[in-house]
């Protein structure tokens, strides 16, 4: 895994969709295929470098885009996990409020166990199962959690109390008719893969049939994550007829250049319907970043 500092990515969509006056029989599981990716090398320091990804689409349903406002599960950003006799579930962990990104809730739902924290990376059932926890990583897989206004505030409802342990309890708050504990530490997590809805990996060549993605890293080592999903909005109102057309997908940076010029890479590629139907992966050959200049 290589693991990138400072790459700021943008990702854009264009939307061509074809309808037939005899609608064809498509399945229900989305289907793409590669057209064409082309990188293009701003010449101005204003504006950013490009890659391209063109598809064509084909859906027997057409529930196909999300919206900004889709942010409930199955479409939140994160997930917590919990613990329980050396197994890890993931539970939800929504937003509190729909216009606060930083202030979340856990939701154990019918789930056992305790909630995941560093502090279990290193006990003997979960050594095998949790990655390290090491805050020195280029990559690290736990959370920063308080008070601080710069990090993530996470509250646990006081009929929950007994799944974290005391030693990540930090205050009691009360929001509305609602009383919390808010967590401080360092919090096991991932990123939901069903907050976007158009996935892209970039592999790099490290060795003969050996890749490793390409992932980011913050400025503090808190969050690893593939920078290169993104969405696209919903493609029509109507779910239970078919639908194709094209999607061109764009991601911008001033760091492309950079960061892939001296790398060998390829892509997988794949789409996502609202019933959580992934559709076949595309993947490309090995590319160097000037073969894919217009």
């Amino acid at each position: 895994m290589k693991a990138i500092k400072g790459l700021i990515l943008f990702a854009s969509i264009v939307i061509s969709i074809s309808s037939c006056f005899d609608p064809p029989e498509f399945s229900t599981v989305p289907q793409i295929s590669l057209n064409s990716i082309t990188f293009t090398e701003s010449l101005s320091s204003e504006v950013q470098d490009s890659i391209v990804i063109d598809l064509s689409f084909r859906d027997g349903d057409g529930d196909l885009g999300l919206n900004d406002s889709d942010t409930v599960p199955p479409y939140q950003t994160y997930q917590a996990y919990v613990a329980d006799n050396g197994v890890i579930k993931p539970i939800l962990v929504p937003k509190l409020f729909p216009t606060r990104t930083d202030l979340l809730v856990l939701d154990f739902g019918n789930t056992t166990g305790r909630l995941v924290m560093s502090d279990l990376a290193s006990h003997p059932q979960y050594t095998n199962v949790l990655p390290p926890f090491d805050p020195s990583s280029n990559c690290n897989r736990y959370m920063l959690i308080g008070s601080d206004r710069r990090l993530m505030k996470l509250l646990v409802r006081m009929g929950d109390i007994d799944r974290v342990p005391d030693e990540f309890h930090l205050k009691d708050t009360t929001i509305g008719p609602t009383s919390y504990k808010l967590l401080k530490g360092n919090l096991y997590f991932t990123r939901n893969k069903y907050v976007n809805n158009y996935h892209v990996r970039i592999l790099e060549q490290v060795a003969t049939n050996k890749f490793e993605e390409i992932f980011l890293s913050s400025e503090n080592n808190e969050i690893c994550y593939s920078p290169f999903d993104g969405r696209f909005p919903v493609l029509k109102d109507d779910t239970n007829s078919p639908l194709e057309g094209d999607l061109s997908y764009s991601l911008k940076s001033f760091g492309l250049l950079t960061v892939l010029s001296p790398r060998l890479f390829k892509f997988e590629i794949s789409i996502v319907d609202r019933a959580l139907n992934q559709s076949n992966v595309i993947e490309t050959k090995v590319y160097t970043l000037d073969e894919l200049r217009p």
